[in-house]
Order: structure tokens, then sequence, then C-alpha cells
């Protein structure tokens, strides 16, 4: 088994031992991808990165490279597709943060396409779907990413990607996705909801700070 399996496959199994205390003995049928908070989030990722190999970060900086290849032609598919195989090497949190950049802007792009090919000025998508969505993608990528890099800051003392343009205003897309997942939530809107994720996103982030 090679160390990245390893990883892995200890990775799944303090998720698996994280679902069996949070769930009680008795649980019926644990979530099949169990809440962590984001204290035991940080802990794994420090432990990830003391077994890490330097083939290992080399692979997930290449990988950070070639999304941010894809991500300035506008090809946020493979742009997320390689960062998101990145912080599985490493947890690098210019990864995770662009990871759901690119996501986000690929649902919307596909979304922005469907309308003008169907010539409609209003596609509805379902709102509870899309609030689940987008809260999993904050909390698994997104915010994960910005809390790691304060993570970083608070122990290593390195606060260049923290205080970067990037990850600012990273920062304010989370808060207005966050602001939309519970109008969302609430009954709201119930028309063009990717444009208003269009509308969050913004410009494309400014890509190589990783």
């Amino acid at each position: 088994m090679t160390n990245h399996l390893r990883r892995l496959a200890t990775l799944v199994a303090a998720l698996v031992a994280a679902a069996v205390l949070a769930g009680g003995a008795g649980a019926a049928e644990p979530p099949t991808q169990p809440a962590m908070d984001t204290a035991a989030r940080l802990a794994l990722a420090d432990a990830a990165r003391q077994r890490q190999t330097p083939a290992e970060v080399a692979t997930a900086r290449a990988l950070t490279t070639q999304g941010d290849r894809a991500y300035r032609r506008g090809d946020y598919g493979k742009a997320y597709a390689a960062y998101s195989s990145a912080y599985p090497n490493s947890p690098l949190p210019y990864a995770y943060v662009m990871a759901s950049d690119a996501h986000w802007r690929a649902v919307a792009r596909t979304h922005a396409a469907a309308r003008k090919k169907g010539g409609k000025r209003c596609e509805q998508v379902g709102s509870d779907r899309l609030a689940g969505d987008l809260a999993q993608s904050l909390e698994q990528e997104l915010d994960f990413g910005l809390a790691l890099a304060a993570h970083d800051a608070a122990h290593d003392g390195d606060r260049a990607f923290l205080d970067s343009p990037l990850a600012i205003r990273a920062g304010g897309i989370a808060t207005c996705l966050r602001d939309l997942t519970q109008r969302l939530r609430a009954g709201g809107p119930r028309c063009d909801d990717t444009r208003a994720i269009e509308h969050c996103l913004g410009d494309p982030l400014p890509v190589g700070g990783g």
C-alpha cells in the first residue's frame, strides 16, 4: 500500500470513528458523510502534514499549478478537478479555497448556458438541494480553507496567504454564499438562484497564491 493510500485509509477510519461517537452505539444509520467540527479537521490536517512525503507535497503543488492554468482559461471544471485532487496529497488552504470557487463558477456557467439555449429569463433550481450543496461546499472547502489559513498563521506566523487579496475576496464570497444559503432555506429566491451565486462570485479570483 502506498503512503498516499495509507493516509486516505487513516482519514477514512478517523471519519468513521467520529461518526460512531456522534451517533452513539445504537445509531441505526450513521451519516454517509459524518460532520466534523473545524477543530477536529484542523487536527487531521496537521497530522496529515506530519506524515506527508516530499513527493506528495510536490504533487499537490503541481496540481494547484494545473488548476491555476485551467482557471485562467475559464475552464472551471478542469480547474476544480485539479484543485480538489491537490489537497488530499497535502492540505493546502489555497487548494481548498480555489476548489470551491472553481466548482461554483462551473455550476453557474452551466446554468447560464442552459438559460441562453432555452431562451429562459428565469431558471428555477431546487432551493433546498442548492442550499444543501452550498452549505456542504462552504463547510468542506471554502470555509475550511480559510480556517486552515488562519490556523497556519496563528501557529507558524505565515500570513502571506491569509492576508492576500485572493483570500480577502474569498472571505467576502463565503459571507455572500452563506447569506444566500440562509435565504434559500427560508424559501427564496425561487428564480435565478444560480444568478445569485454569480453575483456572490463576482470576477474571477487573482490566482497564483498557493
